[in-house]
């Protein structure tokens, strides 16, 4: 009976994505889960995404076009208009594991959880698989290592109880590579993550993605050390010495590989 599946809210903020959103949009359709709130929310794409949201309207809950200041604003529209039990946000250029929403479902009605965290793939524009995302681990602690791979989970893989968004204040419109991160991080020191193997999602890099482009995660850095910072005031002061302990030694022996290796590439080409 579908009435004891709970009902999940999926946001896709999108802009001039076309290339790639009729996968995302496809990829939320075809879980033909029951109870499926759909919301797009595109910031006024100049390209064909309005044409392709169109194709699907009759199937999608809610959905506009219109500008906007950016991804941050567009999700707290989306959520704005959410009523599910459930909530997740897939970005128009990721996708969806087949089943996903099934799977989060199930979990939840096992037992409820504030955040739901599952493995994500990573992928190139073609869909070929470029490494596995998974944090087997997401705690305040592991949060702020940011030196550590996988420190932060794979958001398309995240899914949370649509309550906890408004008791956590929503999102931070000001932020414009890390408001998922922040989310978490603010989340980590009143509720748990549960996890699971399982993969949930497709997470694509290409050019025109935030990681992907020129810079690659080297742009999302600021932005997570200046939340990071704000964080660790609410921590003791020995708390906060032996982070900028354990970071300053990641510093040094990242300094002291780079050293080394220009000095074996010139050993290379002596004569």
């Amino acid at each position: 009976m579908t009435r004891d599946w709970p009902r999940i809210s999926v946001i896709t903020p999108s802009y001039n994505q076309g290339q790639y959103l009729e996968q995302t949009i496809l990829s939320v359709l075809s879980q033909n889960y029951p109870h499926l709130e759909y919301i797009i929310i595109d910031g006024g794409s100049t390209d064909d995404s309005v044409q392709i949201i169109r194709k699907y309207a009759d199937r999608i809950s809610r959905w506009v076009s219109e500008p906007d200041s950016g991804q941050s604003e567009a999700l707290e529209k989306g959520f704005a208009l959410a009523t599910g039990e459930i909530a997740a946000w897939i970005n128009s250029d990721d996708y969806y594991e087949q089943d996903a929403l099934y799977k989060v479902a199930r979990a939840y009605q096992e037992q409820p959880f504030s955040f739901y965290c599952g493995t994500c793939r990573m992928v190139d524009p073609e869909g070929k698989q470029l490494r596995v995302l998974h944090t087997p681990q997401v705690t305040h602690r592991t949060l702020t290592q940011y030196w550590k791979p996988h420190f932060c989970p794979p958001q398309p893989s995240i899914f949370f109880r649509r309550g906890v968004l408004h008791e956590l204040g929503g999102l931070d419109r000001s932020l414009h590579y890390a408001m998922d991160f922040d989310l978490w991080l603010r989340a980590s020191r009143k509720y748990s993550f549960r996890h699971t193997t399982e993969n949930l999602s497709y997470y694509r890099v290409h050019t025109d993605s935030k990681t992907g482009s020129p810079g690659g995660l080297g742009k999302f850095i600021p932005e997570w050390k200046q939340l990071i910072e704000r964080s660790l005031r609410e921590r003791t002061l020995p708390e906060r010495g032996r982070y900028h302990v354990d970071e300053n030694i990641f510093l040094l022996k990242k300094i002291i590989r780079q050293w080394w290796k220009r000095l074996t590439a010139r050993a290379s080409v002596s004569p």
